[in-house]
């Protein structure tokens, strides 16, 4: 397992790759206050020994930089994305996206030529699919920073509205994504997360793409009177549903969520 770092536009760009060089190519893109380290035991797993996983801390989050006039928007983030495959020279088979990184993902899919499938693991793309985000994007600074040390201070009672386990372990997984990410960085990738969202373009490009898509989601949300996704959704996306997982599926339940990439990808 390779951990290194990348200067691309004077922004130090955080990644870790793992597994089988010269096969087919992983990309991994974390969501809003995550950082790598959610991918760990992905990158730990068989699938490391059949394919390349490359995991990045997207530009404000995890080991990146975390520039104060960058714009964090997602459009600008997928841009950074695309140029730090570049100057690796990397070409992206499969790309995972989670969360806000299955925002970011939908649009960087459109920049890549190669691409196979794009799997999407609850993203954001439309005004319905807002949760956090927009508490964050509509609070000063100071409120952020605060809500980041309740976070930390008291980590099992906010993270349960994102994951089922109450494995320590696992909630510190994203305590420490927490820690990494500025109130400036969290709040302006926040505000660029809803304003896209508004817009509902991201789905709108996921409608213009010529690719194989997959769309993964918790049983959680599923049943959830609050999921409406648009009417077409899953014409356009190939459904997976996580069993006895909440937004975190990777967490909640990695048994079955590598089940379910290892057959997207192997088949």
């Amino acid at each position: 397992m390779k951990d290194d770092t990348i200067v691309v536009d004077g922004i130090k760009i955080h990644y870790i790759i793992a597994g089988k060089e010269g096969g087919s190519t992983v990309l991994l893109i974390h969501g809003l206050g995550n950082a790598v380290n959610i991918w760990y035991e992905l990158l730990e797993s068989e699938l490391s020994n059949k394919v390349k996983l490359i995991a990045v801390d997207l530009p404000g989050f995890g080991h990146s930089d975390k520039p104060k006039d960058f714009s964090y928007k997602i459009d600008a983030q997928a841009l950074i994305i695309k140029k730090f495959l570049e100057e690796l020279s990397l070409e992206v088979d499969y790309l995972v996206g989670f969360s806000m990184g299955g925002t970011i993902a939908v649009y960087l899919a459109s920049m890549l030529d190669k691409l196979k499938k794009l799997i999407l693991i609850e993203p954001t793309l439309v005004k319905s699919d807002i949760g956090f985000s927009k508490t964050v994007a509509k609070s000063p600074k100071w409120i952020v920073g605060f809500v980041k040390f309740l976070i930390c201070l008291f980590p099992q009672v906010f993270m349960s509205a994102f994951i089922f386990s109450k494995d320590k372990a696992k909630i510190n997984i994203l305590v420490d994504g927490i820690k990494c990410v500025t109130s400036n960085s969290f709040k302006k990738a926040s505000i660029g997360l809803v304003q896209a969202a508004f817009t509902q373009e991201p789905y709108e490009k996921l409608k213009k793409l010529d690719v194989e898509i997959y769309y993964i989601l918790g049983d959680n949300l599923e049943q959830s009177k609050h999921f409406s996704p648009p009417k077409d959704l899953f014409e356009i996306a190939k459904k997976e549903v996580i069993p006895h997982a909440k937004h975190c599926v990777m967490l909640d339940n990695f048994p079955k969520f590598y089940e379910v990439i290892n057959k997207i990808i192997q088949q």
